[in-house]
């Protein structure tokens, strides 16, 4: 009889690899899962980001007024032939194109935002698809179509979304040039096309915004760590050669600007440059409090992680501090794991490095960071996707944390829209005014009556002489920023503001209450710059003002005639 084999113990069955030679987890599971659908996923979330930026179209210009000023900027350039040097050209040149064939027409200039970020929507998916995780790419992309603070740019007329677009589409060009670097020596007969691009499109952004100057040494540090010297070479050339020319020509043409775009940056008030230049101390001050303001306050208010208050920023400096450790950790994490990410992160740390040395730190504006999230929120979720890769409880907790957000970007995006809408269908209807505060109302009615009543050459004074000139149907007005205080012991006497006054050559005044809190009514809290100085005139000569015009009985706006 034939003997039995020995029964072996049944084999401990073992987790089956992925395709990548991985043991299966949900991250494997998930990837699999988008790779296969990954680009009718795009076209689903681009849609949803085209829907909200519809839902929440502001057809209202911010009270702030840079938004407007870029408008005025192009109409100039157009009009005048000024050249917009101030805070970047490369914007109100582009809107001057839109203005000349449609006018000032509000909601075609908005619209175009629209477009500029859903197509920096479809750039970063094509900069990223294939060079980092799916599940990273399409949390990204979700974040993207649905947060409110983000698709906020997608109808007003500031430069984010505009640079959103050339900073996408400069970071595909220079991923293509890595991805070339891994495989060739640069042949500058057959690659000059690609590192042109790549020098045009930085050269595009540091003529967007003036901080962004420094942007495309992350792509020479990359290449230097990589010991690529000719693509070192190579991509500063490029840069460099196409900067010289945009200089010397627009130089040629216009003249220089008062200040250059890089030495602005250290200036101490953008806006007085008679006070100078910030120190070292002052920079590294200025740098810890704006890493305080934006990355303990701003950015976790944009990811729904802290509340959102416009005016009153609590800063946590020990939240700040840890930011920037996490962001130097997760920048080696990724220099060890990927290349791209690694690369992304060089970026980030040069842009955090201009807005927070180059910004003045007054300027808390949370519009300013809104550049860089993106990617900060990349470099994040590789961060602890890279750390919680062994762990599937961690995995689930990473899935649901960045889930959180994106749900959380949902449900404001959906409660805004909800409060929008009955406003965006008044506009739409032609009120021009709906959704503005009292304050504003009257101060916008009374630059639409200067536009059409006072005469032609005649000067007004306005202190949002930007918005002025846009619901004044294009009637120029001129600002005055500041209470000037250059008399004898600092004193403001009347006699030195009617010399200061006439100086700007206006016969009319616009006095209105401006909120200086625009959700808090408090006659004692104003914008009152022009307030001020007419009053300490009045003080003295009440006979040389001539009310011709008023708005509103409360909170009222006023027109004067000043007879002096």
């Amino acid at each position: 009889m034939a003997s039995k084999k020995k029964q072996s113990a049944p084999e401990k069955k073992q987790p089956q690899p992925s395709a990548g030679g991985k043991v299966m987890s949900v991250y494997n599971f998930m990837e699999e899962f988008l790779q296969a659908r990954s680009n009718t996923l795009f076209y689903i979330l681009l849609g949803i980001s085209i829907i909200s930026g519809l839902v929440l179209f502001d057809m209202r210009l911010s009270i702030g007024g840079d938004d407007a000023t870029y408008i005025q900027r192009a109409h100039d350039f157009l009009k005048k032939g000024i050249f917009p040097f101030e805070q970047g050209p490369l914007y109100p040149l582009t809107l001057s194109i839109f203005v000349k064939l449609f006018g000032i027409n509000l909601f075609v200039l908005k619209f175009v935002s629209c477009l500029f970020l859903n197509l920096a929507f479809f750039f970063t998916y094509k900069a990223l698809k294939g060079r980092i995780p799916y599940l990273l790419l399409f949390l990204l992309l979700s974040f993207m179509a649905l947060n409110a603070f983000y698709q906020y740019f997608a109808s007003v007329t500031y430069t984010e979304a505009f640079f959103l677009l050339m900073q996408s589409v400069a970071i595909l060009f220079s991923l293509k040039l890595i991805d070339l670097s891994n495989t060739q020596k640069l042949n500058y007969k057959t690659d000059w096309k690609l590192v042109l691009l790549v020098g045009l499109f930085y050269l595009l952004i540091s003529l967007t915004k003036t901080v962004a100057i420094i942007c495309v040494f992350p792509l020479f540090a990359y290449f230097m760590l990589q010991k690529k010297w000719d693509y070192v070479i190579g991509s500063f050339a490029a840069f460099a050669g196409l900067k010289i020319l945009y200089e010397l020509t627009v130089r040629s043409i216009y003249g220089a600007p008062d200040v250059g775009q890089f030495q602005s940056m250290f200036l101490v008030d953008l806006y007085k440059p008679q006070l100078g230049y910030e120190t070292a101390g002052g920079m590294i001050t200025r740098f810890f409090d704006n890493a305080n303001t934006y990355l303990s306050a701003r950015f976790f208010s944009i990811i729904y992680l802290r509340s959102f208050q416009e005016n009153f920023i609590a800063v946590i400096p020990s939240l700040a501090y840890f930011l920037l450790v996490l962001i130097a950790v997760f920048t080696y994490i990724a220099y060890r794991h990927n290349k791209v990410v690694f690369f992304i992160s060089l970026y980030i740390l040069s842009l955090i490095g201009a807005v927070f040395f180059g910004i003045q730190s007054k300027n808390t504006q949370w519009r300013l960071i809104i550049i860089i999230v993106p990617y900060l929120i990349l470099l994040f979720m590789f961060g602890f996707y890279q750390l919680t890769r062994k762990e599937v409880v961690l995995q689930v907790l990473f899935i649901g944390f960045f889930g959180f957000i994106i749900v959380s970007s949902l449900y404001n995006t959906a409660v805004k829209s909800s409060t929008n809408f009955p406003i965006l269908k008044e506009n739409m209807k032609g009120n021009r005014y709906a959704g503005f505060t009292p304050d504003w109302v009257n101060y916008l009615r009374a630059s639409e009556w200067c536009g059409d009543s006072i005469p032609e050459g005649e000067g007004i004074i306005a202190r949002k002489h930007s918005m002025s000139f846009i619901y004044g149907n294009g009637r120029e007005f001129t600002p005055i920023y500041q209470v000037p205080a250059y008399t004898k012991d600092s004193i403001i006497t009347p006699d030195s503001m009617v010399s200061f006054v006439q100086q700007y050559h206006c016969k009319y005044v616009i006095l209105a209450q401006l909120r200086a809190n625009p959700l808090k009514k408090d006659p004692n809290q104003i914008v009152n710059t022009i307030n001020v100085i007419m009053g300490r005139i009045h003080d003295k000569y009440p006979e040389k003002f001539k009310l011709v015009h008023s708005e509103g009985k409360d909170e009222m706006a006023e027109v004067y005639e000043m007879l002096f």
